[in-house]
């Protein structure tokens, strides 16, 4: 995480992907892109993930028995990456950088990041926009942001 030495504006878009971090210096500013977090686990195969995520335990008997994942793999794997998001949202809050947050992003990351975000990180969120940033850069992010940031 990079030293910032006066509070900015961010904005994080995020899918079950990938959540990317941009900047705006003034509420009318452009966006810059900080950096991305990205959930390694996204291209596989859900028969795969839940292949993964199974372990083994030895019963009293000695036997090995096979440990069920709970829920579905690509829903823990999207919350895992929600988590990550919000903690480096809690990051920034805690070194200052950050003074307001503008979430933009598909329904069910929408609600994961809400549902990891501390209580103070939360009450940064200036705006929430329900759209997938997939293929937006900051420029395009920027057309579907609120013109005052």
């Amino acid at each position: 995480m990079r030293n910032h030495s006066k509070p900015t504006i961010w904005i994080l878009a995020a899918n079950h992907k990938a959540g990317s971090f941009f900047t705006a210096l003034s509420p009318t500013a452009g966006l810059t892109f900080s950096e991305r977090l990205e959930n390694s686990e996204a291209g596989v195969r859900e028969r795969d993930l839940h292949r993964h995520q199974q372990g083994h335990m030895v019963s009293d008997t000695g036997r090995r028995t096979g440990l069920q994942a709970h829920g579905n793999a690509r829903s823990l794997t999207a919350s895992d990456l929600a988590r990550r998001l919000a903690e480096h949202v809690e990051g920034l809050r805690l070194s200052g950088a950050i003074e307001r947050l503008h979430l933009v992003a598909e329904p069910t990351m929408m609600g994961l990041i809400r549902e990891h975000l501390s209580r103070p990180a939360a009450k940064l969120i200036s705006s929430e926009l329900v759209h997938d940033p997939a293929h937006d850069d900051g420029e395009s992010l920027r057309r579907v942001l609120p013109h005052y940031l």
